[in-house]
């Protein structure tokens, strides 16, 4: 049986957000995925001050190089 479930973390207790199909006392396997949101850097990397600096570059050139008329 599978069964999926919202669950919150107390008092090192996992406790169901809402009534679960489980015999009481039986033995599950818990497989954890957390809600928590990471921040960028942490989910992309990060990137050389070098590497920073070339793309800073580039990007400012390309601004450079745009027509503000194009865009009336």
């Amino acid at each position: 049986m599978i069964e999926t479930f919202e669950a919150i973390y107390e008092d090192g207790v996992l406790r169901p957000l809402a009534p679960v199909q489980i015999p009481e006392h039986a033995t599950v396997r818990v497989t954890v995925q957390s809600e928590q949101r990471h921040s960028v850097t942490e989910c992309a990397g990060t990137i050389s001050e070098q590497d920073a600096k070339e793309m800073r570059s580039a990007i400012e050139d390309a601004f450079e190089r745009v027509d503000p008329n194009e865009w009336k």
